[in-house]
């Protein structure tokens, strides 16, 4: 094994080691690898939690996971279904494991089907109107949202004519541990949470929690696929986990304090909608709210208002 300041750079990512054979990768806001993932040594083998978007950051990824652990990669989890989070699956060997819940395999072929073709038909329109909007605007914190995005799409551009989506090839249905000479590591999934299912990367003994998309810091987490509610009920319980570093799908390495974060931004969302709609507010409305201050300067702010939008729906509808 090497120590991670002596892998070579990728413009896609960054690399903090965690614990002993154990390694978070961030995601670099003008990367194309768009997600965090994660890389850990069992022993004889290495394993990968997500594998980014894009074709280009997966391979930076697999030559990395390698380097570090000196061991073939042979575990490959896809947290959910997110193009953000599974499309990098083809770049690791054919004797790699691609291991997901079910119902991630499900979604991957239904639901993120039907993504794929939108994005190869759209992705090429997505950049010139980003790039209109960029030219258009002075405001410096728009400007990076905007930049943020058109990475985004970037990516998509440069890897859509290279992509095969490859699904997971073992799948379980709550719960499945992978043993290694040296590790133990836990996979748990959870229903309707951020979106119909997602798994999480235990290792009690290193302390460590991988969270996938379940966990955003510093980002607006987008909530419009899942049930936020019941994402209450699921941080709530992974904040009783005994574990010191909480790896979320976006953002820095975070604590117990940023998963209580998240919990109130939630509740914020679920308490704005309701008062809006007493107020009498249609959802038309929704677009002239600005961010609070204690989210403001957070990437995606695009989503605030989905977020909003998703729970004015709930309960806009909902039997009196």
């Amino acid at each position: 094994m090497i120590e991670s300041h002596e892998v070579f750079e990728s413009r896609h990512f960054t690399i903090e080691k965690i614990a002993d054979g154990v390694f978070a990768v961030f995601h670099r806001t003008d990367g194309w690898a768009i997600s965090n993932s994660g890389i850990v040594d069992l022993g004889e083998f290495s394993l990968v939690f997500d594998t980014f978007i894009s074709v280009q950051a997966a391979n930076d990824l697999r030559q990395v996971a390698e380097q570090l652990t000196g061991k073939p990669v042979e575990a490959v989890i896809n947290s959910h279904y997110h193009n953000d989070h599974i499309w990098g699956n083809q770049v690791f060997d054919k004797q790699a494991k691609i291991i997901s819940s079910i119902a991630t395999r499900e979604l991957i072929e239904t639901e993120g089907q039907a993504e794929y073709e939108w994005y190869k038909n759209n992705s090429a329109s997505q950049i010139e109107e980003l790039s209109a909007q960029f030219a258009s605007t002075k405001d410096e914190e728009k400007r990076a949202h905007i930049s943020t995005t058109f990475s985004y799409y970037e990516g998509l551009v440069e890897t859509l004519p290279l992509l095969k989506v490859r699904l997971p090839n073992l799948t379980f249905e709550d719960r499945l541990s992978i043993y290694g000479s040296e590790k133990t590591a836990h996979l748990i999934a959870f229903k309707e949470g951020h979106s119909p299912s997602d798994t999480i990367l235990y290792l009690p003994e290193e302390g460590v929690l991988f969270m996938g998309d379940l966990l955003f810091i510093d980002f607006h987490p987008y909530l419009a696929d899942g049930d936020p509610i019941n994402l209450l009920t699921i941080l709530k319980e992974l904040e009783e986990y005994d574990v010191q570093s909480f790896i979320p799908g976006h953002g820095r390495i975070g604590s117990k304090k940023d998963i209580l974060q998240e919990r109130e931004y939630i509740l914020h969302c679920q308490l704005t909608t309701k008062s809006l709609i007493e107020e009498g507010r249609t959802e038309k409305d929704l677009q002239y709210l600005s961010v609070p201050r204690e989210f403001s300067g957070w990437h995606f702010p695009q989503y605030y208002t989905a977020n909003l939008r998703h729970f004015f729906q709930k309960y806009a509808n909902a039997p009196k």
